[in-house]
């Protein structure tokens, strides 16, 4: 099995889930898209708004003709970016019949697969990146809770009374122990046996998280999938056959 599949591979046991290449590859797809995802939108957004205001005049014509070409190379790095987590994503747009400006603009702006572009890049930004900043960030938390053996010891607190020492608190304590009662919850991490176990019981909730980021991640690059994969028109043929020069081409027609 090649290192690509195994990373779309989910497996039964927890424990050989959470040491495969599954999770981190979803938490690489999720991470890297709080960044790519916020530049694409923000730059189809901004040429598809800046091309459409100035259409109003001649010169917003090929800027339009030029926003649909941004808006496809935005939607191919989401295509790329999903063979993390799925296979690769194809894209197929509709050929440009004619020549001319209008000839662009008409082909571009007609295709259904550069306005369902635009849906995935835009329109589904916010909810897509509050799963996934959501699911990230508490993947992480759990993660590096796992580790809190190497590290408690170096984190400073301070405590009521003039308390200072150095542990981690998990929850709200007024003091450094312990405490169920008197609206204190949580524990004190500072000493090693507490430390250890702390990061066994992260673990453990770690190992069932390993399929959570795993489908977040899956999830999100299936609704990539469901708009930015070809979609067949069963029309598209006749379409194209009278568009086309010939006997049946809606010129000779008319």
């Amino acid at each position: 099995m090649t290192a690509v599949g195994s990373a779309h591979r989910t497996h039964g046991n927890p424990l050989r889930m959470f040491f495969s290449p599954a999770p981190w590859a979803a938490t690489g797809y999720l991470a890297t898209y709080l960044f790519t995802g916020t530049l694409l939108f923000s730059v189809a957004l901004t040429v598809v708004l800046t091309a459409g205001v100035l259409s109003i005049v001649w010169i917003g014509l090929p800027l339009l003709v030029a926003a649909a070409v941004v808006v496809r190379g935005s939607a191919n790095v989401e295509r790329f970016r999903a063979a993390m987590v799925i296979e690769p994503i194809p894209a197929a747009y509709r050929e440009v019949v004619g020549s001319g400006l209008f000839a662009q603009l008409k082909t571009r702006w007609a295709d259904p697969a550069t306005l369902r572009d635009l849906v995935y890049l835009v329109l589904l930004y916010v909810p897509l990146l509050v799963l996934d900043a959501v699911v990230l960030a508490v993947w992480l938390a759990f993660v590096g809770m796992i580790t809190v053996p190497l590290w408690f010891w170096s984190i400073p607190q301070d405590f009521a009374g003039g308390i200072t020492t150095h542990g981690v608190m998990i929850g709200y304590l007024e003091q450094p122990r312990n405490a169920f009662g008197g609206g204190e919850f949580g524990i004190w991490v500072g000493d090693l046996p507490t430390a250890l176990g702390v990061a066994a019981v992260f673990f453990v909730l770690g190992l069932a998280l390993s399929y959570v980021v795993t489908g977040a991640a899956r999830l999100h690059a299936g609704i990539a999938r469901a708009l930015l994969a070809p979609h067949a028109d069963p029309l598209d043929a006749a379409r194209r056959t009278l568009d086309e020069a010939g006997p049946l081409s809606r010129s000779a027609a008319e």
